[in-house]
């Protein structure tokens, strides 16, 4: 291959380059390629995994090629679109059997860090800059993630940019082409907002190529959805374009009132939800009405640890005495609790088992995982520590669920629906309990509202305490948790100056309230304590007292001659615990 070096520009003969159609395995030669197009390409959890390109050669074909992270440096911002480069040093590998971007390449390339690249100047002829392929709407097909497609339309419908209950932001609308055919699309993350800031900036019709998406069937129907790959082509430039816009002459291109995806058949009962789904889980039914919950299975726990790193949002494992990701292959140090509630229900048509994962149980509870854990490790009743008392309340209660026939499962003995979302009062799609009278049993559900949740009665923290059966609310009245007069405290009542240290602020006297002085009208006897006014007891607090300490030699003997040390230790022991375990 003759060339020669003019202006720091290589002019290069084509007559004996090397072409696409015969690369292989192993192939090392040089060869000339216009770079047609290149895009950074990011895993499912978003992490950024490699720079890609698609490559044209003279004859017009085309190649994929791929440069990893730790090499891709070398050549981001270096190989410029629609620029010619002399390649050599690159590696030829088979294309991989899924997320191919050339479905019927049968080989693509990798640039390495020994990889030279120089820039040329050749004619252009027979080198293809926009080289899609195109698949028309009547031959797409579910690709399994398999390979990726290129589609041309114009846009009829546009929505705005939307969250999904996975935190995940989409944009969706509808896709038509010349011959009356529409495909419903699928933008995700930041490409929906940028597809819409594109095409405010056209008047008129606009048509557009959606390059490397993939097919997917949902609710019944196949749409197109947006991959990491996808590129979003407007240009009137783009010959294929031109031609796509002179074949709409004469085609009514009034505005469209379809919404992006048909709606799915709606049923009201769980026995017609049960039935659709067993017979086909892929057909569109969704279902949303009020139904009673009757239960809350705690065997597979009420909430997941997962993985915190960028959009991953798997369960984690162990590993090597650290939390693990299998989806990421990394630690995780700081793993985020999720709700996975998984609850019986039921309406006079039948029951069935729904899970709610993390948005959803937000939405029915009213608080987020994290914060029920925070409750249950503070709370002292046995019945928290399986599960928390606001999830309990919510048994015997009726909600508004939205259930969908693709996420049937059936294991062992039950059957079960992903929840998409809990319904609200003043929702879109909330409709009036009176409307679902047919559908719950009323001896079963007197009443068609939520229950009336009771704030949740978590006991005040206390230390262990040696014989005692109640214990005692650290305030100034005397009393114990259950109103009895100072029986858990043998007779006294403890005051604490605020902001001072735990333990040297109380004076104790058998048969005395304390209480705190305003002025200086008495003097503790012991150093370091604040002034206090000891009252006498009730004849009432006085017995208690008296029946209480019968049995305890310090209580009832040293107790009632004066201030003991070994009182004093005890009664400053028991408040330290208390400020230690107190929040």
């Amino acid at each position: 291959m003759s060339k020669a070096v003019v202006g720091g520009v290589m002019e290069t003969g084509l007559d004996d380059g090397l072409c696409f159609d015969q690369l292989e395995v192993g192939s090392s030669m040089s060869i000339v390629v216009m770079v047609c197009r290149s895009w950074d390409s990011d895993n499912v959890h978003g992490r950024y995994i490699s720079t890609d390109y698609i490559f044209s050669d003279r004859n017009g074909d085309s190649i994929h090629a791929t440069a990893r992270s730790n090499v891709a440096h070398y050549f981001v911002d270096k190989l410029k679109e629609g620029c010619l480069y002399l390649l050599k040093n690159f590696t030829v590998v088979k294309n991989r059997p899924a997320y191919r971007i050339l479905k019927d390449s049968q080989y693509m390339i990798e640039l390495q860090g020994s990889t030279v690249f120089k820039k040329v100047s050749v004619d252009h002829g027979g080198f293809e800059r926009y080289p899609f392929q195109i698949v028309q709407f009547e031959d797409l097909e579910v690709t399994n993630n398999k390979y990726f497609v290129d589609v041309i339309g114009y846009v009829t419908t546009a929505d705005n940019v939307s969250t999904t209950s996975t935190g995940r932001r989409m944009l969706e609308f509808n896709l038509r082409n010349e011959r009356g055919g529409h495909m419903a699309v699928t933008l995700w993350g930041k490409l929906g907002e940028s597809f819409i800031a594109q095409k405010a900036k056209k008047a008129g019709v606009y048509t557009v190529i959606l390059s490397s998406m993939t097919v997917k069937q949902y609710l019944g129907s196949l749409g197109l959805s947006s991959s990491s790959a996808t590129l979003i082509i407007d240009s009137n430039n783009i010959p294929l374009l031109e031609s796509f816009n002179a074949s709409l002459r004469g085609v009514d291109l009034r505005a469209e009132t379809q919404p992006a995806r048909d709606g799915p058949h709606a049923v009201t009962t769980i026995a017609e939800l049960l039935q659709s789904a067993r017979q086909d889980k892929k057909k569109a039914v969704v279902f949303r009405n009020s139904i009673q919950i009757t239960g809350i299975r705690t065997k597979n726990s009420w909430f997941n640890f997962t993985c915190t790193g960028g959009r991953c949002r798997k369960g984690v494992t162990r590993k090597d005495g650290s939390f693990w990701c299998e989806a990421c292959d990394n630690a995780v140090y700081f793993p985020r609790a999720r709700y996975r509630l998984m609850v019986d229900v039921k309406d006079m048509t039948g029951n069935v088992v729904v899970v709610l994962f993390d948005e959803a149980g937000e939405q029915l509870v009213k608080k987020s995982a994290k914060s029920l854990l925070d409750e249950q490790e503070q709370s002292t009743n046995s019945d928290d520590m399986v599960l928390p008392e606001a999830l309990r309340c919510l048994i015997g209660g009726t909600y508004m669920f939205e259930l969908r026939s693709h996420t049937y499962y059936q294991y062992g003995e039950y059957e079960s629906f992903n929840c998409a979302q809990v319904l609200l009062p003043g929702s879109a799609n909330y409709a009036s309990p009176s409307s679902v009278d047919d559908i719950l049993d009323p001896a079963a559900v007197p009443a068609l509202s939520s229950p009336v949740k009771k704030a949740p009665q978590f006991g005040v923290v206390t230390p262990d305490k040696r014989a005692e059966k109640r214990s005692s609310n650290l305030d100034c009245t005397g009393t114990d948790s259950e109103g009895v007069p100072g029986k858990a405290q043998h007779g006294l009542s403890m005051d604490v100056k605020s902001g001072s240290d735990v333990g040297s602020e109380v004076n104790v006297v058998p048969g005395k309230r304390l209480k705190k002085v305003t002025g200086g009208e008495a003097h503790d006897p012991v150093e370091g304590t604040s002034q206090l006014i000891m009252d006498p007891l009730s004849e009432q607090e006085d017995d208690v007292d008296d029946k209480d300490s019968g049995g305890d030699s310090v209580a009832g003997t040293v107790g009632k001659k004066g201030v003991h040390t070994l009182l004093i230790r005890r009664m400053k022991s028991d408040l330290l615990a208390i400020r230690q375990r107190m929040p």
